[in-house]
């Protein structure tokens, strides 16, 4: 999944409640990110999709959406992932934020402890938003068109494409 990682912010924050109650540990495997904020790309949502994807394939017959691969650059022996002009990653299933932007989505991050498992996110700035998306009610629908695009695709459930056409409606950008 492109702009996706290993541990995103929802993962590092329910995860974290559990180390602190469960095993008396600080919340979080990466106390301080150095390469940027958590990710905010929940992995789950794509696996959820997938997840009753799959389901539906074994009861009803109904195949999952076909492989998308991110693209590769570089020497065979040591590839990296290809990065459009904002520096996320190109191909692969893009999740609605990837498609609309609103910075710098990574797989990785640094910092001490196991922050390279951690996603980053390195917002734009206000101006590269305002020339983006110019208003509110501009961001809100170019998300909603991602958001439906990958419901279609089968990359999103319908209850986490709801979650993610109202947190854009709520948000600030734009305003």
């Amino acid at each position: 999944m492109a702009g996706g990682s290993h541990v995103d912010a929802q993962i590092n924050e329910v995860g974290g409640q559990a180390l602190v109650r469960d095993l008396g540990l600080p919340p979080s495997f990466c106390p301080a990110p150095t390469g940027g904020d958590y990710n905010p790309i929940v992995i789950g949502n794509v696996q959820s999709a997938l997840m009753d994807r799959l389901d539906r394939w074994i009861g009803e017959g109904l195949e999952p959406p076909a492989s998308r691969f991110m693209e590769l650059v570089g020497p065979a022996n040591a590839p990296a992932l290809k990065l459009d002009s904002d520096g996320n990653a190109v191909g692969g299933i893009r999740p609605p934020q990837l498609e609309v932007p609103l910075g710098q989505y990574k797989g990785t991050n640094t910092g001490p402890g196991f922050c390279f498992l951690f996603g980053a996110f390195v917002p734009f700035d206000e101006q590269t938003l305002a020339e983006r998306y110019r208003n509110h009610g501009r961001y809100v629908n170019q998300l909603v068109r991602a958001v439906k695009e990958s419901e279609q695709d089968g990359f999103l459930l319908r209850e986490d494409a709801a979650r993610l056409r109202q947190a854009a409606a709520e948000s600030s950008v734009g305003k």
